[in-house]
């Protein structure tokens, strides 16, 4: 009998480690982490002719305020004037972190425009370069290299669409893979629809790992699952069988609501407002937080998950809809994300709820991860409401 409350005992103990690492995952440790999520993407395209490669670069504005500082009067805007002084700091800055080249030599890079564009996420500063490579389409094809803002920000990505008038396919430029080989575009034509599918597969993967927005809304759900509100208090439920079928019904109802918004922006049906999109995301992690502490959203979660997915869905349309790919491309690209982003769902929920279930009845559950993560994410997503409707920052 000892050994066997021993053994649960040390069970228990493993199951509380596996569930605070997962916490501290989701959590993020640092307010760094934590606030990473705001939008942190380069939009790039790329067209192959005989001899010349067209780049044209947007970048944010306040990804390179944040790199090389923009705002030479700290007035908090940055006006055309400033980026007109500051031209010189800014060629530097993307020459160093942006490149072409073909087997050892390497190929020229000339900027020839530069203007702001106001995308989804804010004002982005507009670069075209013309590169030059002898015998561009030659059988040792050239490589298209970027590196800009990784050194402050591993989550930045650059989002390209290259092009060769025969296909057209994306790529997604990250730290772990800085580089685009342009033979991939050369020799892609039946197979590019392939590539854009695992393109885009991974980066939906990627994107709901990294988007602790949408996780800790994902998660403030889930995290009753495993209890029962009775008499005014959480109490364990009796089997699993019932709390699995609660996440299901939560997870499936957010897939098909962030399905649905994401299917209508990324084909630009509805087109809303990034700003007003990442204020009603914090705010609807905001408020399923507080309904683990004070609950007045009723009982049916899954309600709650698809109305705020719907929400959701135009958060994960913005990745796609700046890429300006060909309808069918597009259309191929929206599924692959979506299904990347459901797998990703599966493989959080498949970490999170088995261990959230060997745990229901202990007070480490009931009140250090429901009552107190649930108030952590509470201050978290009020902290991004704030950040997000006032365009400020705390950290």
């Amino acid at each position: 009998m000892v050994k066997k409350t021993g053994y649960i005992g040390q069970a228990s103990r493993s199951a509380q480690l596996a569930l605070l690492w997962l916490i501290i995952f989701a959590f993020g440790l640092t307010p760094e982490t934590a606030f990473a999520h705001r939008s942190s993407t380069a939009y790039g395209k790329l067209i192959l002719s005989e001899e010349l490669a067209t780049i044209t670069l947007a970048l944010s504005l306040r990804d390179l305020e944040t790199a090389i500082g923009l705002d030479l009067n700290l007035d908090g805007a940055i006006t055309w004037g400033e980026i007109k002084s500051s031209t010189a700091r800014i060629d530097q800055y993307v020459q160093a972190g942006l490149s072409l080249s073909q087997g050892k030599q390497s190929c020229s890079l000339s900027r020839q425009a530069l203007q702001i564009n106001r995308l989804r996420e804010g004002n982005y500063l507009v670069l075209k370069f013309l590169g030059r490579c002898p015998q561009l389409l030659a059988q040792l094809p050239p490589i298209l290299r970027y590196s800009l803002f990784f050194e402050r920000d591993l989550q930045h990505r650059l989002i390209l669409s290259a092009s060769s008038g025969v296909a057209t396919i994306p790529a997604i430029i990250s730290p772990d893979s800085t580089s685009f080989e342009l033979s991939n575009l050369l020799t892609l034509n039946a197979q590019s629809s392939w590539v854009t599918f695992g393109e885009f597969f991974k980066h939906g993967v990627w994107h709901i790992w990294i988007g602790y927005d949408h996780i800790l809304f994902l998660l403030a759900l889930l995290l009753p699952s495993v209890l029962l509100y009775q008499n005014d208090k959480w109490v364990p439920i009796e089997q699993a069988r019932s709390g699995l079928g609660e996440v299901i019904a939560v997870v499936t109802a957010f897939t098909l609501a962030h399905s649905v918004t994401l299917s209508i922006a990324a084909l630009e049906l509805v087109i809303i407002p990034s700003q007003l999109v990442e204020s009603a995301i914090a705010a609807s992690v905001l408020l399923a937080a507080l309904n683990n502490l004070h609950r007045f959203l009723g009982r049916r979660r899954w309600i709650v998950a698809f109305v705020f997915g719907l929400i959701h869905g135009f958060g994960f349309a913005s990745v796609l809809a700046e890429l300006g790919l060909p309808r069918e491309d597009l259309i191929l690209s929206l599924v692959s994300f979506n299904l990347g982003v459901e797998f990703g769902q599966l493989a959080i929920v498949s970490l999170f709820f088995p261990v959230a279930y060997a745990l229901r009845r202990t007070y480490f559950y009931q009140f250090g991860v429901l009552k107190l993560g649930s108030a952590a994410v509470a201050i978290i997503s009020l902290l991004w409401l704030l950040e997000r409707s006032f365009d400020i920052s705390f950290f």
